[in-house]
């Protein structure tokens, strides 16, 4: 899978597990002492210690601004204040769920070293990249029906037209000789995303999740990670509820917002956000043209 796989885990800080659930009268039967419950904290509920993570995101390319400051206004207007509408900077298709890593890696107990967990940022980078070669970049990103998303069902997001999970077949290349006549036959309507041996857009989508999910289990899952909720179906977030969306409500927000509705957006490549400690700032590498994309403002232009 890469470099990934060549990790070391020398300096990686082991806890000892505390099995079961004692109680506060509970006696070790060697040393005849008191166990109180206070005295430990049970890995999965523990959320004291920073875990050493990162986020990928593909961020709006940079020529999308100006539509989408247009749209977003007209989002916060109709929804009023109990949504708050997501600035174009912001808006990203996620490769990887940050939160759910972190959750994940704090309920098995692992304490990644931040060392390694740069490594395995900068190896992805350095693959994520080799993708690049073989997409469309920007890429053009079909958009669906609004749907709801998160852990509270809060999220307003456009679904991916086209969509149905990691497992299904979204094709792949075509290369050679079709490429060339297509190339002289078509002309300006040529679609270089199925002719010229680039990737579709949802075949690259799932090839970019299945590495990084790999690359996780690679490294930490004879640890014990669990790689599930790692990356959730892809979508793109317009806007915030304070509480929940309900079924009727969000029948209700995709009629007011039917007409303006985007039908698609142009996606700049992948950045990778990096948090290696509490009190350090994240430091951004960008993959590829990614420093073209609105989320680019911690990266350097080449």
């Amino acid at each position: 899978m890469g470099k990934y796989a060549e990790l070391g885990r020398a300096r990686q800080i082991k806890y000892p597990h505390i099995r079961g659930r004692l109680s506060p009268e509970h006696h070790n039967a060697e040393v005849g002492k008191v166990v109180a419950l206070d005295d430990w904290k049970d890995p999965e509920a523990d959320e004291s210690y920073f875990v050493p993570s990162f986020s990928i995101r593909r961020h709006l390319y940079r020529t999308e601004e100006e539509a989408w400051t247009a749209s977003q206004k007209q989002v916060k207007q109709r929804l009023g204040r109990v949504y708050s509408a997501a600035q174009p900077e912001d808006i990203s298709i996620k490769v990887i769920e940050q939160k759910a890593l972190i959750h994940n890696m704090r309920k098995a107990d692992i304490h990644p070293d931040p060392e390694d967990i740069w490594n395995l940022a900068v190896s992805l980078q350095d693959q994520l990249t080799d993708f690049q070669r073989s997409a469309s970049s920007p890429l053009e990103v079909p958009l669906g029906k609004l749907g709801r998303f998160g852990s509270r069902d809060n999220s307003l997001a456009y679904e991916i037209a086209g969509w149905h999970g990691d497992k299904a077949h979204y094709g792949g290349y075509t290369t050679g000789a079709l490429a060339g006549a297509m190339n002289e036959s078509v002309g300006s309507s040529w679609r270089p995303d199925l002719y010229t041996g680039n990737m579709n857009t949802l075949a690259l989508l799932q090839a970019e999740r299945r590495l990084v999910v790999g690359a996780f289990a690679l490294a930490y899952g004879e640890d014990g990670l669990d790689t599930d909720g790692l990356i959730t179906t892809p979508h793109v977030t317009i806007a915030r509820a304070k509480n929940t969306i309900g079924k009727k409500e969000l029948h209700t927000v995709r009629t007011r917002l039917a007409d303006i509705a985007v039908e698609g957006a142009m996606f700049g490549d992948p950045i990778i956000d990096v948090k290696l400690y509490r009190d350090a700032p994240t430091e951004s590498l960008g993959v590829a043209h990614s420093w073209a994309s609105l989320g680019s403002l911690a990266l350097d232009t080449p």
